[in-house]
C-alpha cells in the first residue's frame, strides 16, 4: 500500500530524468505546469523566469500558507481556480498571486 521509495520508483520508470526546475522549464516546448508549493513557488518561478519566457504557465500551486481552517477555493466556489498566461521575465517578477480568491 502507498508509494514505493523514490529510488525504487525511479528504477521502475527509466524514461524519467530528474532535473532542476530550470532544466524542466527549459526542456518544455510550450507548456509548463507549476505544482510547487505556494510558499516557494514565487521564489522558484522568479529564479527561472528566463526559462519560462514565451511559454504558457499553468499554475496549480497550493496556497501560500496552509491553514486547515480556511476553505480551499475549489471547494468554496464549486470548481477549480484556473488561469493561464504567457510568461516573460519582467512579468513574472511583478506578478501578483493571480485571479484566484483566498
Amino acid at each position: 500500500m502507498g508509494n514505493p521509495p523514490y529510488g525504487r520508483w525511479l528504477v521502475d520508470h527509466p524514461g524519467i530524468t530528474p532535473g532542476t526546475f530550470r532544466e524542466a522549464a527549459a526542456a518544455a516546448d510550450e507548456l509548463v505546469v507549476n505544482g510547487i508549493d505556494g510558499r516557494n513557488a514565487v521564489t522558484a518561478l522568479t529564479a527561472i523566469s528566463d526559462s519560462l519566457a514565451g511559454k504558457v504557465l499553468v499554475d496549480y500551486a497550493v496556497p501560500f500558507i496552509y491553514d486547515p481552517e480556511v476553505e480551499h477555493p475549489r471547494r468554496r466556489r464549486g470548481g477549480p481556480c484556473r488561469s493561464s498566461t504567457r510568461v516573460t521575465p519582467a512579468a513574472s517578477a511583478s506578478r501578483s498571486s493571480g485571479p484566484c480568491p483566498r
